[in-house]
């Protein structure tokens, strides 16, 4: 069996008081998880990062590149390289960088 190598995919959002939780970022971070587990199983890690005080402190490029407008959130990086930000999470756009960086999916579907 070949193997391939992981790829580590963070999706950095901020909670919204009084939002529903099911159009929350980290919802719709948890259905890319799902969706892109089933299609690339262990090859792929998504996380959901909160992006407020202290976690934001360990990504100094995002708070520098929020800071002079040049992204918003939410961002979507595969191994430290951002692929989106603002707007919606498009699990295509992450679906087709991962194949483009060479992983294989398990499942068609």
């Amino acid at each position: 069996m070949e193997k391939y190598y992981k790829a580590i995919v963070r999706i950095f959002g901020v909670q919204a008081s009084g939002c529903n939780p099911a159009k929350t970022w980290q919802a719709a971070a948890n259905l890319a998880k799902k969706l892109l587990t089933l299609k690339f199983g262990e090859q792929v890690d998504v996380e959901y990062i909160d992006f407020l005080p202290p976690k934001w402190k360990e990504f100094p490029k995002i708070i520098n590149l929020i800071n002079k407008g040049q992204i918003k959130i939410p961002i979507v990086m595969v191994n430290d390289e951002i692929i989106s930000s603002g707007g919606k999470i498009n699990v295509s756009q992450i679906e087709k960088h991962l194949l483009n960086t060479g992983l294989k999916r398990i499942n068609k579907e």
